[in-house]
């Protein structure tokens, strides 16, 4: 079993409005967690588990409304789609609301 506090989490560079994820390697094995938190997802194959609890990882597809029309909240009605990573054993499922880009 890895530890996990003996990983050396590194930002990823993702947009300014998306969820910040750190992200590590050991022993030729990624892991990743958002920015702040304990829980850490672990890479096997093509899928993610939880380091924690074994359980596959799960994902929100959150959505932000595009305003980049002329007019303040105004726009095209596009939206960007993030998917956010949660284990549905140790997180709390996250909003599929975003903000305003």
């Amino acid at each position: 079993m890895v530890d996990k506090t003996k990983l050396e989490f590194k930002a990823m560079t993702l947009p300014s409005w998306a969820q910040q994820m750190e992200v590590a390697e050991d022993g030729g094995v990624r892991y990743e967690r958002k920015k702040g938190s304990n829980v850490v997802y672990a890479l096997n194959g093509k899928d993610y588990s939880c380091l924690d609890c074994g359980t596959t990882i799960l994902a929100v597809d959150r959505t932000h409304s595009i305003h980049d029309g002329l007019f303040p909240l105004s726009g095209s009605g596009e939206v960007a789609h993030e998917p956010i990573p949660y284990c549905p054993k140790c997180e709390k499922k996250p909003s599929s609301n975003g903000g305003f880009l």
